[in-house]
């Protein structure tokens, strides 16, 4: 069974907490606005007293606002404090003398909300629930005699303000034309899920569509479900599954079975203020309900320990280690390749003075570029076959061939090419691509560029430890 906390009596070494009542059904509620109730028995089939061990349950609108963003309604409601501190300067003045009180703070906090009209609609809905429970059974009474009901709904909307007489009227057009029953009759009734210990209050049992269904009705300005469709569905899903109602008409609240209602939709009239309009939506309470099992995990989650292990402790008096920091490394360095290509190990790029070596001849004084040094030609061995002389086909040392002489004739006219302009060395380009780069990060592109071309060596290396070195001191 999941159990979201129990109630304490007191502090320990303090006294106990003023019992605080909540507004709307005036039963006792402990931290977090949970309700104080005893447990139910676990035999269904009777009804009992309420007479059990008290606990706190957890509410509904809880469990259903753990999967809704609440950033929006943090903001509006910070706004609604800040307008109403502005309104009423008492209540600045009592926030500054509060010396850091909580409770004197949260009494500044509700007026101010108060005094920026944040409660009108909370007020708007509490009155607009009692005033559509009388027109439901205004036209129960009259279904019952064979009479209209207008005559007394008119009486009812005449006696609210004048700008929610349309609402009245509209709420029981919608009544009467969707064939909605009064059913049970069962209105603003706590439910509890004692294996969640989840406990909540709906609007209203309604039969409709051949099934008993749960009716929220809305005042919203907003139509419900314009942010966030799953909160409201959940908290739906949660009235619909309850095994048991806490029954308070009597002396003794006593703990009821809940009447067979539909697990698979519930329904939200929605009637918002002042517009004279009512719409009836269906809602998929079967859907809703998985995520009732996901928020309730997730509010088990946050009460997850045990899993950071403190693994050493440092204590007054220890010494301080000596902090080993390596030299960091240059960009460049960074990305230079880490393996060296076989071959002879090249000459250093400098000489003692810090002169540059030649890429080429490995001389000091000049670069690749200016070095006019021949470059060595080595022959390359013969692959044809060398002509051996065969005994018996020498000819005679004396022999002459004679070569019959063909007159000349002139030579053919050939054209000549006329010599373009120097050919550039590839390496040259890229050296001049190092010496204009004006960044370290061009230096790094160029380099990765001349890995790819297969056209980094020690001459590349050299201008860019060069350009590096320029650009660093600049």
């Amino acid at each position: 069974m999941t159990d979201f906390g129990e109630i304490s009596a007191a502090e320990p070494g303090g006294s106990a907490p003023e019992q605080k009542y909540d507004e709307e059904t005036g039963l006792p509620v402990g931290a977090y606005s949970r309700y104080l109730l005893p447990m139910p028995p676990e035999d269904l089939s009777r009804d009992a007293p309420a007479t059990g061990r008290v606990k706190s349950w957890t509410r509904a609108t809880t469990i259903s606002s753990s999967m809704e963003y609440m950033g929006n309604l943090t903001e509006w409601s910070e706004r609604m404090v800040a307008l109403g501190v502005g309104m009423r300067p008492d209540l600045a003045l009592k926030a500054r003398g509060s010396e850091g009180d909580r409770a004197v703070l949260t009494e500044v906090v509700e007026e101010a909300k108060s005094a920026a009209g944040a409660t009108k609609g909370k007020n708007q809905g509490t009155g607009m629930h009692g005033v559509s429970s009388e027109i439901d059974r205004a036209i129960v009474t009259a279904k019952a005699d064979g009479s209209s009901p207008w005559g007394e709904i008119e009486r009812i909307a005449e006696s609210v303000p004048s700008m929610y007489r349309d609402d009245v009227r509209a709420y029981a057009r919608l009544i009467i034309n969707e064939h909605i029953e009064y059913g049970v009759g069962l209105d603003e009734v706590i439910v509890a899920h004692p294996d969640l210990m989840v406990a909540g209050r709906f609007d209203k049992i309604r039969y409709v569509s051949g099934a008993f269904a749960i009716f929220d009705l809305k005042t919203q300005k907003d139509r419900p479900g314009k942010h966030s469709q799953l909160p409201i569905a959940m908290q739906l899903a949660l009235y619909a599954r309850a095994p048991w109602r806490y029954d308070t008409s009597g002396e003794t609240p006593v703990w009821r079975s809940m009447p067979g209602v539909s697990h698979e939709r519930a329904y939200i009239i929605w009637l918002p203020g002042g517009r004279g309009e009512a719409t009836l939506i269906e809602v998929d309470i079967a859907s809703a309900w998985q995520w009732v099992r996901t928020a309730i995990s997730v509010r088990e989650s946050r009460r997850v320990k045990g899993l950071y292990f403190p693994l050493a402790t440092a204590l007054p008096g220890d010494p301080v280690p000596e902090l080993q920091v390596a030299p960091a490394p240059t960009k460049l360095e960074e990305d230079l390749p880490a393996e060296v290509p076989d071959g002879p190990t090249p000459e250093p790029a400098t000489g003692k003075k810090g002169k540059r070596r030649c890429g080429r001849c490995g001389q000091l004084g000049h670069n690749a570029r200016t070095c006019t040094a021949a470059t060595e030609v080595v022959e390359e061995p013969s692959t044809e076959p060398e002509d051996v002389p065969v005994e018996g086909s020498e000819e005679p040392e004396s022999a002459e061939v004679e070569v019959a002489k063909e007159p000349l004739s002139e030579p053919a006219d050939v054209p000549v090419e006329e010599p373009g302009p120097a050919e550039v060395h590839p390496l040259d380009a890229w050296i001049e691509k190092f010496r204009r780069a004006e960044s370290q990060d061009d230096l790094d592109d160029l380099y990765r560029s001349a890995v790819e071309a297969e056209v980094w060596g020690e001459e590349l290396l050299a201008e860019a430890q060069e350009r590096y070195l320029a650009l660093a001191s600049s």
